[in-house]
């Protein structure tokens, strides 16, 4: 309980409990309330890096953002890798399209032997 009036009458009154999706920001005293704010929620573009307390609210910071020539090698829930996406040389061709969370897939190139022909231009 805290003090809400001067000692020369004194009321009390029940210190407010933080409920679930608070914390504690400002602890009571004896002539004040406690203060309680919302526990913040990451955003999708965030990932959670410290969780909340009763006395601290969830730390979030920002997903790396892939590059158009890279893809996510970890999810979201934690920090994102970001790769570089595989180059398909010129004796090799893309088997499989990349993706956001996929590296591109390549395989060498037949060469025709003395004995064959090419019927199919790769």
């Amino acid at each position: 309980e805290f003090e809400s009036l001067a000692p020369s009458n004194r009321q009390c009154t029940s210190l407010t409990s933080c409920n679930v999706a608070e914390f504690e920001l400002i602890p009571p005293t004896a002539t004040s309330d406690r203060y309680c704010a919302t526990v913040s929620i990451c955003t999708p573009d965030e990932f959670q890096v410290r969780v909340p307390s009763s006395t601290s609210d969830r730390v979030c910071i920002p997903i790396t953002m892939c590059g158009s020539n890279e893809f996510k090698a970890r999810p979201p829930t934690c920090e994102r890798t970001c790769l570089l996406m595989t180059s398909c040389n010129d004796a090799e061709f893309e088997t499989k399209d990349p993706t956001a969370t996929t590296d591109r897939q390549c395989a060498t190139v037949n060469n025709c032997t003395e004995s064959e022909f090419e019927s199919v231009a790769p």
